[in-house]
Formats: structure tokens, sequence, C-alpha cells
């Protein structure tokens, strides 16, 4: 299976981010409470979550107020994401 040429970037850029990630908890380790770094830990992954859940109803409205569901629906039976699969659009 061929890969998209964005996808080499986006893999380095993963591993990059996963590298910060162990860095930045050895050095909270080293400075906080085991206790204290779990719950920053928890805390910071569900305001992420949040945050981003909320991204694309802020997006939307700043777009002019369409949310996606107000779109009309007008996919083909096989969205073009899933050709490259070969599961479908044969």
């Amino acid at each position: 299976m061929k890969l998209p040429r964005a996808s080499g970037p986006i893999a380095l850029a993963s591993i990059v981010s996963l590298g910060a990630q162990v860095l930045f908890s050895l050095v909270m380790l080293r400075l906080f409470a085991p206790q204290a770094v779990g719950e920053f830990s928890v805390i910071s992954q569900i305001a992420f979550f949040l945050d981003d859940a909320g991204a694309g109803a802020k997006s939307a409205k700043a777009a002019g107020g369409r949310t996606p569901a107000s779109y009309p629906s007008r996919a083909p039976p096989c969205a073009p994401a899933c050709c490259g699969w070969g599961s479908c659009c044969q």
C-alpha cells in the first residue's frame, strides 16, 4: 500500500511530539510528587479533549454559522477516502 506524501512528515512530527512528552514527564517527575504529575496529566488530557471537541463548532461558527450537520448530504455511496484501501469504489 502506498502512503500519501504527507505521511512521512506527519509520522516524524508524531515521534518528536512523543519524545517531547516523555522528556517533559521525566522533568516533572523530578520536580513534583508522582501523584501531582498524575493529576496534572489526567486534567490536561481531559482539557485537551474538550477543547479539541469544541474546535469544530468554533471554526464552523467563524465560517458563517453553518455546522457540518447542517450541510446538505451530497456524499456518494462510496466516499473517496476509502478508495485507496480497495474496499469499495472498484
